[in-house]
């Protein structure tokens, strides 16, 4: 080894791609990896040479590397949350696109969520925005892809709003219960019903899963807080 050479300079360790380089901690880490059997040659290498300060420094640096790697961001803010109460005209004046239907009351757009395609109605009172209607608008020939995007928006909810207050799969006839392939036909002959609610800030937010006119409708609401 070259005269003055700090082998802890030289110590590559090969996991955890997300941190690219460690500094002032008194030695210098190209990069951090993951504690295998040959990792921990490397470790007792380094103590030998080093001795215990070193290791403990090592030990530390590898705990916050796996903690930035592991540690989930926050999902991006929901869109299209405006505040109760918003006029109909700051709405329509928001919305990046013309309204499918627009009485009085209600303004009504064609979006995507979740790589589900849904209708949005805005309902408005006599003190603005008072709720927001999203229906799933898909026409699935296999009734259980429904229950796929029940389950695909629920994740997205539990991800930003924690898991619901209420979650449930109520039987109103459970002449197919016994047949999880058939679910989804359950739910259009309306012996079977999917629930969720949630409690939030901003109000409450209920899901169902149901029957109507012997159809499946997939139904979300963000309902504004009694007052």
């Amino acid at each position: 080894m070259p005269a003055g050479r700090n082998p802890v300079n030289d110590l590559r360790i090969r996991a955890f791609p997300c941190i690219d380089r460690v500094h002032d901690t008194g030695f210098r880490i190209v990069k951090v990896f993951r504690v295998t059997a040959k990792t921990h040659e490397y470790f007792y290498g380094l103590r030998n040479l080093t001795g215990e300060p070193a290791m403990r420094w090592i030990a530390i640096i590898a705990l916050l590397a796996l903690a930035a790697c592991t540690t989930t961001p926050p999902p991006p803010p929901e869109t299209r949350t405006f505040a109760w109460g918003t006029t109909r005209a700051e709405v329509l004046s928001t919305e990046p696109s013309e309204p499918e239907v627009a009485p009085a009351d209600r303004l009504v757009y064609h979006v995507e969520r979740a790589g589900i395609p849904l209708t949005l109605s805005y309902r408005f009172g006599g003190n603005g925005l008072e709720a927001t209607h999203w229906f799933n608008r898909s026409s699935h020939e296999d009734n259980n892809r429904y229950i796929d995007d029940y389950e695909r928006l629920k994740s997205e909810l539990i991800d930003r709003h924690g898991m619901p207050r209420l979650d449930r799969m109520a039987w109103r006839n459970r002449m197919l219960a016994d047949e999880p392939s058939r679910y989804g036909d359950a739910v259009a002959a309306g012996h079977l019903v999917y629930f969720s609610e949630w409690d939030t800030e901003r109000g409450k937010i209920v899901m169902a899963l149901r029957n109507d006119r012997l159809q499946v409708a997939h139904e979300l609401v963000y309902k504004r807080p009694e007052e």
